[in-house]
């Protein structure tokens, strides 16, 4: 997503990555427990490769996996992201832990893997934070094939994401966003869709449509309660809100699995401590291992 203020310098992410917010901490407690799956199963003292995708500026989560297995394992670290501040940010400011050995950060679109191609590696593992809830179906689709050419034989994709509850209708994503109408939501275009041929997933959804209730009124009345509890500004409320609005059209749980078993995908649902967090039933970390 280029060019979105809450995500760029100075913007509100670092708050909600601070306050655990959308609980990277669970993000982070299951990272540690597949990593250390991908390492049981190596025969080779190599260091792991990861992926980051739309990594962003503060890679917290797969960062402090990482990093739990300083003096065991080494890493050569890939992010990409289409933000160039994010880019610069990443590159110039964050920190790793001395056993992530390599460290590339791609300026590129993340949901287009092309430019991926011409490096000729793939990866271990691939880690998707906070990216998933973007899309359509079929961009999802999309990635999840192009993710197998990059994915290692026994290799995982952990997701960390907002899904939608299974139980509330499908709100188709528009092609622009409503709240500001000049701002193209496509992640990818018609060309680059048409490389790939497509399943019709047939969720059963409802257009988008400003003013008429949806699941993400709830969603959002739990975060700003949550927010607000910890201190956040009015201001960087109404960033957020406005944000989520705008961009955020979640699939289910149930769907993303749909999508990822057409694509070649096994898919498992982690359950975490959330110790009575308020945004459990929303944010799930999920698993996904080639057939």
């Amino acid at each position: 997503m280029k060019n979105e203020q809450v995500f760029s310098e100075g913007g509100f992410y670092s708050f909600v990555v601070e306050t655990d917010t959308l609980l990277h901490s669970a993000a982070c407690e299951i990272g540690k427990v597949l990593l250390n799956e991908i390492i049981q199963k190596r025969k080779t003292n190599a260091p792991i490769q990861v992926l980051d995708l739309a990594c962003g500026s503060l890679p917290v989560a797969i960062s402090e996996v990482m990093a739990s297995f300083h003096g065991k394992q080494l890493f050569d670290y890939t992010g990409i992201d289409i933000n160039p501040d994010q880019v610069r940010l990443l590159r110039d400011k964050f920190i790793f832990s001395k056993n992530v050995v390599n460290v590339q950060v791609i300026e590129d679109n993340s949901w287009n893997l092309e430019k991926l191609n011409s490096i000729n590696e793939e990866y271990d593992l691939i880690f998707s934070g906070l990216n998933f809830h973007h899309a359509s179906p079929e961009e999802l689709y999309c990635l999840a094939i192009q993710l197998k050419q990059k994915l290692r034989s026994k290799g995982i994709i952990i997701n960390h994401d907002l899904y939608r509850p299974n139980n509330e209708k499908y709100i188709k994503r528009p092609d622009h966003n409503l709240h500001n109408k000049t701002e193209n939501l496509n992640l990818l275009t018609n060309n680059e869709m048409s490389k790939i041929e497509i399943p019709d997933f047939n969720f059963s959804g409802t257009e988008y449509e400003l003013g008429i209730p949806n699941w993400r009124d709830e969603f959002l009345k739990k975060e700003v309660d949550y927010l607000l509890s910890h201190g956040a500004s009015s201001d960087d409320i109404k960033m957020n809100v406005e944000h989520i609005l705008g961009h955020d059209f979640s699939v289910s749980i149930e769907e993303i699995t749909k999508i990822f078993d057409k694509a070649g995908y096994v898919t498992t649902v982690h359950d975490y401590d959330s110790k009575g967090h308020p945004l459990e039933d929303y944010i799930k970390i999920i698993s996904m291992k080639s057939i």
